[in-house]
C-alpha cells in the first residue's frame, strides 16, 4: 500500500466526521487522515468527567473507537469492530488536551487490527486495540 492518502479516503473520513453525532458530542476535532490513519484531538471539559473530577474512561475509549471507526470504513466497504480492549497507562485531567493517533495494522477483506494511541503532552495515556 502507498503511504499516499487517497483523496477519496480522505473525502469520505470528513464525510463520516461532518455526520458524526457522537464526534460532535464528545468535542472531537478531526485533525488529520493519513494513509490508513486519523488524527482527533479533544480538550477534556466538564463533560468528560466523572465524579472523581478526571476524564471517565468510557470518554476515551469511546473517542478512540470514533478514530478507529473512521479509519476502517474510509473505503468503499463498509465495516465494523468485533472486539475492542483498552489499556489505560494514567489519568486524564480537566483541561487535558487528549490527542488520538488510530491506524490500520492489518486488513483481508472487510476484517482489520487496528489500534489507536491516546496521548497528552506527547505521553502516551491510553491504547485501543480493535479487530
Amino acid at each position: 500500500m502507498s503511504d499516499a492518502v487517497q483523496p477519496s479516503h480522505a473525502t469520505r473520513v470528513r464525510e463520516l466526521f461532518e455526520a458524526d453525532v457522537i464526534a460532535a458530542g464528545l468535542g472531537l476535532e478531526l485533525v488529520a487522515v493519513g494513509a490508513g490513519s486519523v488524527r482527533l484531538r479533544f480538550t477534556v471539559d466538564e463533560r468528560h468527567v466523572g465524579w472523581h473530577g478526571r476524564c471517565h474512561g468510557g470518554v476515551l475509549f469511546t473517542a478512540a473507537d470514533v478514530a478507529m471507526s473512521y479509519v476502517s470504513n474510509r473505503g468503499e466497504a463498509q465495516a465494523f469492530a468485533t472486539h475492542a480492549s483498552i489499556e489505560f497507562l494514567g489519568g486524564v485531567g480537566l483541561g487535558d488536551v487528549v490527542d488520538i493517533e488510530g491506524g490500520e495494522t492489518a486488513r483481508r477483506g472487510r476484517t482489520a487490527v487496528l489500534d489507536a494511541m491516546l496521548s497528552v503532552d506527547g505521553k502516551i495515556v491510553a491504547g485501543l486495540d480493535r479487530k
